[in-house]
């Protein structure tokens, strides 16, 4: 993980370099690295899972490559076998590049935003399937630049766009898809093999992402994603540290708790309050880059999560993803037609960067940690994404991500495995006390006249509320146009 950066053009200012880095540290605290070319500067703030490590960037001297990378490749090992000397993810994805082009980046499993230079001296820029590491550049001066978050880019740049997601960037060509998912079909396959391949993926993803260099921990909110990802973890992963957060009284706490007994992990649990969540709302903003009502909520309860965390752990595990690969959300049901199901899965894939992966890495970053989320390996979506759409939401009653309920049976108490699924803002009743703090700070009179602010217009007084805090740090139209909104609030 760590903060990355990239100046390309004929004017590039040194200050403004040092004060995007700056605006990063957060993203790398272990170290700063700079490799400057005729037109081109790369730098990165660098997070290594032991500390005290600065092997992060990968260059020949005297210097003619050199690569920054946010993220990681988890098959890095099984690509890395015909190469000598291959160590990290940076020298792994340049001597990739220099043999195939971009073509390689279709073979990766990981997460990453990248800046590759090789002996022209010309970057080569590419991002994720999914995003699930960000990327955004901005225009000065006939320079384009990229960095990692918007406050960096803020008051510096003319502009500011997210990097899309599966594109790659060079000077000669721009912009280029390397990769979408409209091809993905669903298909009728037999039941007992797909629940032991659902399992068996979803297993061999944990034990893919579980670092060598340090021992990870686990996110644990007592729904059914995260329960799993801490079941599989703590199968390989010895007196497995577990978390969980809410509100006094939160359901997540106590489904949490009988998660933690069952496995038996080394659980740790805390509540926060009205008056925490209006102290640091701020300061989630500010991480976060958003002002949407949905992400905000889970956003506190993932920033008091990482907060309880503290140096318990570098490595945190995830249930992000399991409902867009298995139709989690109550909507859903209400969809007709298998086709049309399954498209709106497929969707998912390309809205997601700037919505609840935002969320996941701006929380994690905010407290120098990195988050591993293998429901999001490759291998296991591309397969989830071609089941049967009456599998994810089944029978009468709609039991939704039936098809993962039923392959994890004895994994973990079966009460929690069939748990009707909550957003984490709603387990651990976040919703209630923001939508609190928002009545008390925006009044009807003020709601009617600041909710044309923007286009779509703002929906209710706590986006009023989150927009008038993001606006006091990125005052910039453009950043407010990069905030994924949730369809509802």
């Amino acid at each position: 993980m760590s903060g990355i950066i990239a100046a390309y053009g004929s004017h590039i200012e040194n200050t403004g370099i040092q004060a995007i880095l700056k605006k990063l540290k957060h993203r790398g605290p272990n170290a700063v690295f700079r490799s400057e070319f005729d037109k081109l500067i790369i730098a990165e703030t660098y997070f290594s899972l032991k500390p005290g490590d600065t092997n992060c960037c990968t260059f020949d001297k005297p210097l003619k490559n050199s690569t920054v990378i946010d993220g990681r490749i988890f098959n890095r090992e099984e690509l890395a076998k015909k190469f000598d000397n291959c160590e990290t993810d940076g020298e792994l994805a340049l001597k990739l590049y220099q043999e195939k082009g971009p073509d390689f980046l279709k073979e990766l499993n990981g997460m990453f935003s990248m800046v590759l230079v090789s002996e022209n001296g010309q970057p080569f820029i590419a991002r994720d399937p999914l995003g699930i590491k960000p990327l955004y550049y901005g225009h000065k001066n006939g320079t384009i630049y990229f960095a990692s978050e918007i406050k960096a880019l803020v008051g510096y740049t003319n502009d500011i766009k997210f990097f899309p997601p599966g594109h790659y960037f060079t000077p000669e060509e721009g912009f280029k898809q390397y990769i979408d998912f409209e091809g993905i079909k669903w298909a009728e396959t037999n039941l007992d093999e797909a629940l032991n391949k659902v399992k068996n993926l979803l297993e061999k993803s944990v034990l893919r992402q579980i670092p060598g260099e340090t021992v990870p921990a686990a996110l644990l909110s007592g729904g059914i994603d995260s329960s799993l990802i801490a079941a599989a973890a703590s199968r390989h992963v010895n007196n497995l540290k577990t978390f969980c957060v809410g509100t006094e009284g939160a359901g997540d706490i106590e489904a949490a708790r009988k998660v933690a007994d069952f496995l038996g992990t080394d659980h740790k649990e805390s509540t926060y309050n009205k008056q925490d969540i209006q102290e640091v709302l701020p300061e989630i903003i500010y991480y976060m880059e958003s002002f949407d009502p949905s992400l905000i909520r889970s956003s506190a309860a993932n920033y008091f999560a990482y907060k309880l965390v503290g140096d318990n752990a570098r490595v945190i595990f995830s249930g992000e993803g399991g409902d867009e690969l298995f139709g989690g959300y109550s909507y859903l049901k209400e969809l007709e037609g298998e086709e049309r199901f399954h498209k709106e899965l497929v969707n998912f894939f390309y809205g997601l960067h700037n919505v609840g992966l935002q969320r996941v890495d701006r929380m994690s970053m905010a407290y120098s940690k990195e988050c591993r989320m293998p429901f999001l390996d490759m291998n296991l979506l591309q397969y989830a994404a071609t089941l049967p759409p009456k599998w994810k939401i089944y029978g009468p009653e709609k039991m939704e991500k039936w098809i993962l309920r039923k392959a994890f049976e004895g994994w973990i108490p079966d009460d929690i495995l069939w748990r009707v699924k909550q957003e984490f803002s709603q387990g651990s009743k976040t919703v209630d006390v923001m939508k609190e703090i928002a009545e008390e700070q925006v009044s009807d009179s003020e709601f009617e006249r600041e909710r044309n602010a923007i286009d779509p217009p703002l929906r209710n007084k706590e986006e009023v509320m989150n927009y008038r805090i993001f606006r006091k740090y990125f005052d910039d139209d453009y950043a407010a146009a990069t905030v994924g909104r949730w369809v509802t609030n």
